[in-house]
């Protein structure tokens, strides 16, 4: 079963000019609460940064980034169908195929 989520790219992400760092989206919290959450992602080894359309997210690095897998059960992230290994952060945001199950490829966009 293939499922398909469908994405749109926001100006900023298309025309990088212009584009602050701290560029408030419309899912963002306030901005103190995003300063805590910068210091608290950043506290366990992540990177805060935009997450799709609706705000930012703490990308976190997996321990088992790059071994190779046969379902995302296999990874602390998701194991990518194209190259069969487990992906480096999490969460995934974007378009990928991965394996939910063994043999069973799954291709979707998360925002």
């Amino acid at each position: 079963m293939k499922t398909l989520v469908l994405i749109a790219v926001s100006a900023c992400t298309l025309t990088l000019s212009g584009c602050a760092p701290e560029q408030r989206l419309p899912g963002d919290p306030p901005a103190a609460q995003m300063r805590r959450d910068r210091a608290e992602c950043e506290a366990r080894g992540g990177e805060y940064a935009q997450a799709g359309l609706l705000g930012h997210a703490c990308f976190l690095p997996t321990k088992d980034a790059g071994k190779t897998c046969q379902s995302d059960s296999d990874c602390q992230g998701i194991c990518f169908a194209e190259t069969r290994q487990c992906s480096k952060v999490t969460p995934i945001f974007g378009c990928f195929s991965h394996l939910p199950k063994p043999g069973q490829v799954e291709e979707i966009c998360v925002d």
